[in-house]
């Protein structure tokens, strides 16, 4: 009842801004709705509340500025209608009027002073000029530290293996190569194709099994936008199991995204669905309970943006355990497990920066987080270092003092204000303590990949990152450009750590006595 009244006088107020003239010539407005009513602020929070959370956390009007929420709650509402509980009109009004009178007029922006050094710790190399085209769009890149080969894809399906900065070998995959193993077993590189880069309901991704001849073994197709796989012998019966993060989009009428894993059975391999949501994005083994079986834990970046540990049960049976949750403009998009304090548990080393969808404004809630585990599974925020646009992230001992460093690469950063934080090195000083520095003090590409291996073979970690011209993020003219001349796709920075001095021998710790 109350809402009928409230809608009632709605329309009337509406109905006499229209009909009525103004003082003075002036045109008058419809008030908002807070005027009909002073507990509607109440009753937009608890709506709010009511719809928002049933499909992810809810999202606070103060993560985005008034304009952003313009753009994004008509998105929501599309989002509703799709599930079975959709509100109707006047309650959508009334969270669309909540939103817009909670949402700041803008963020604030990250401060700039926290990324004021160059790094001392890499040098960037120009040793992939002469082996791969300079054209390409990167969509790859993975080194294999027991091969010792990099794998480097690009979008127009080309697959490159490199090996001490030689081409080894090069391989037109059909598809768009987003990921790589290597199958020791059979000899067979295992590529996964992405299908369509971009945002689409087409079933065109698959993973193949590449022989040494160059032929193609289709292990699963008709795939979503997949964009990462793991083979794995889960149920211990000597056969590999290729677990599947699929992507997918929200464009058609059910979000379509998912993990799934697929067996072999009578010789073909079958498909089983682990858990249907959008944005499945990495997935990480480990067994994490220390029953003997491998577990994963994965990142779905859509929607109900969040990590869960799956634990494995037996017979190809995984059993969720959620972990951790963001608001679904956090923009959750990599994670890395590894144990940052040393305690020989695993910690969840976590990136959100993605900015390519509504809401394209600088965040300073993006950049690289550290959950601490404490040794049960439960992780909380201990570190946080703001970057605009994070995107990337991969733990490594790159300076070799026994402890683990961070290196980040954004995909979205503040080209203007902090065009250094397009690729960061956080440097491990012990007791969650980082110190911050750039690669680059303006990029020298719209860097988009990066991983970690001893490219050079001299014992320490060197970063390989790709540029992929295709992403779409606002770019000032002359970084523009700058990189349609330099046309750089891919490069090497080279760890330089000086080299560990030896132990003193005997005779000259005799000596040092004197």
């Amino acid at each position: 009842m109350k809402y009928k009244i409230i809608f009632a006088t709605l329309l009337l107020i509406g109905l006499a801004s229209l009909l009525l003239p103004g003082c003075n010539n002036k045109k008058t407005q419809s008030p908002p709705l807070q005027a009909a009513n002073p507990a509607l602020e109440i009753s937009g929070k608890q709506l709010s509340i009511k719809y928002c959370s049933g499909c992810h956390l809810y999202p606070e009007p103060a993560l985005l500025d008034k304009k952003s929420w313009k753009n994004v709650l008509p998105v929501m509402k599309a989002q509703m209608n799709k599930s079975n509980v959709s509100p109707k009109l006047f309650e959508w009004l009334v969270i669309e009027d909540f939103y817009m009178r909670q949402a700041p007029a803008a963020l604030t922006a990250t401060p700039s002073e926290t990324l004021t050094e160059a790094t001392t710790q890499f040098r960037q190399t120009n040793s992939f000029t002469a082996i791969l085209p300079k054209e390409s769009s990167a969509t790859l890149v993975k080194y294999d530290k027991e091969s010792s080969q990099l794998f480097v894809g690009d979008a127009a399906g080309n697959l490159y293996v490199i090996r001490k900065n030689r081409l080894v070998r090069s391989i037109h995959t059909n598809n768009i190569p987003v990921d790589i193993q290597t199958d020791r077993i059979n000899n067979n590189l295992l590529v996964l194709g992405i299908g369509n880069f971009f945002p689409s309901e087409e079933k065109k991704g698959n993973l193949v099994a590449i022989d040494t001849a160059g032929n193609q073994h289709i292990i699963a197709d008709s795939l979503k936008r997949p964009v990462q796989f793991i083979n794995q012998d889960f149920d211990a019966d000597g056969k590999s199991e290729y677990l599947i993060a699929s992507f997918g989009s929200v464009l058609g009428k059910i979000n379509s995204g998912k993990l799934s894993l697929f067996f072999l059975h009578d010789g073909k391999y079958q498909k089983k669905v682990i858990k249907e949501s959008p944005g499945a994005t990495k997935t990480v083994v480990g067994d994490f309970n220390h029953d003997g079986k491998p577990d994963f834990m994965a990142l779905f970046a859509q929607g109900r943006e969040s990590i869960s540990m799956f634990l494995n049960k037996g017979n190809l049976t995984f059993v969720e355990e959620p972990l951790l949750e963001f608001p679904p403009v956090y923009g959750s998009n990599s994670f890395d497990l590894a144990d940052i304090n040393g305690d020989s548990y695993p910690d969840i080393i976590f990136t959100n920066g993605d900015n390519s969808d509504y809401s394209t404004i600088y965040k300073g809630y993006h950049g690289v987080r550290i959950f601490i585990n404490n040794g049960q599974n439960k992780f909380q925020e201990k570190y946080f270092f703001p970057i605009n646009g994070a995107s990337r992230v991969v733990t490594r001992d790159f300076d070799t003092d026994g402890d683990l460093d961070l290196a980040v690469l954004a995909m979205f950063p503040d080209l203007t204000r902090r065009a250094q934080e397009t690729l960061v090195y956080l440097q491990n000083e012990g007791n969650l303590h980082f110190n911050p520095s750039y690669l680059e003090k303006e990029p020298s590409a719209k860097w988009f990949l990066m991983d970690a291996g001893d490219i050079d073979q001299d014992g320490d970690e060197d970063l390989i990152v790709g540029a992929n011209t295709m992403v779409s993020l606002p770019i000032p003219d002359h970084y523009q450009q700058r990189w349609k001349r330099k046309k750089i796709s891919y490069t090497i920075f080279q760890n330089i750590t000086p080299p560990k001095t030896q132990a003193p021998g005997f005779w000259q710790k005799f000596l040092n006595m004197f």
